[in-house]
């Protein structure tokens, strides 16, 4: 498990890689989005809604924003929210998460970029019965991965991730994902991931300022 310094330690070794001459990325990541989202849950969860009933929540979903500015140094900030939330007759399940990032890309081809971050993540989970129930937690999150273009207009890419909340314990995830580019700025992303134990896809609407 990350501990508090050695998350420190990675996020200072991001910075210092911006010292040195930055290259040309293959991508611009200033940028806008905003995205439909479902999360899937590997086992359904129950909640009572009366005295001998139950309903079951298989999935919830909502949406998502993010954006994110890169300084001429390949230095990138980001942050990106999220809610998604569903319903029964008588019960309701919701999740907020929050992100903020502190991240470097790195061209490692014409056409391939290696990005790698840390930050700080922020998750709430709501249950209401009778009457609601909320826990949230806050985790030092860290990710790495890669985005290359396939051919002129369409974008590949993965990454992995790990947070390490406070109270909540850690979690690991990886996603896939691809991007169609109708031009220089606008483009249409999906997304693929899987946690501990959810599953995630979100597709969406990217504005990219070059």
């Amino acid at each position: 498990m990350f501990t508090m310094k050695k998350a420190s330690f990675a996020i200072a070794a991001v910075a210092f890689a911006t010292s040195a001459q930055a290259a040309e990325t293959a991508f611009s990541y200033t940028q806008l989005s905003i995205a439909a989202v479902t999360t899937q849950f590997d086992d359904d969860i129950y909640i009572s809604s009366g005295p001998y009933s139950y309903e079951v929540y298989e999935d919830i979903g909502g949406a998502a924003l993010s954006g994110s500015y890169q300084f001429d140094n390949n230095l990138i900030l980001g942050v990106s929210g999220s809610y998604q939330e569903n319903s029964g007759s008588h019960t309701e399940i919701n999740s907020t998460g929050g992100l903020y990032t502190l991240g470097y890309a790195s061209p490692i081809a014409s056409s391939v970029d290696i990005i790698v971050q840390g930050g700080l993540a922020y998750t709430e989970l709501e249950v209401c019965s009778y009457g609601c129930y909320s826990e949230d937690d806050n985790g030092l999150y860290l990710s790495a991965g890669g985005r290359g273009w396939a051919t002129s207009w369409l974008e590949l890419n993965a990454s992995a991730s790990y947070v390490d909340y406070s109270d909540l314990g850690s979690e690991n995830s990886f996603s896939v994902g691809a991007a169609g580019w109708f031009n220089d700025t606008s483009s249409i992303f999906v997304d693929l991931g899987k946690a501990d134990d959810v599953k995630t896809a979100g597709i969406g609407y990217r504005y990219t300022f070059n």
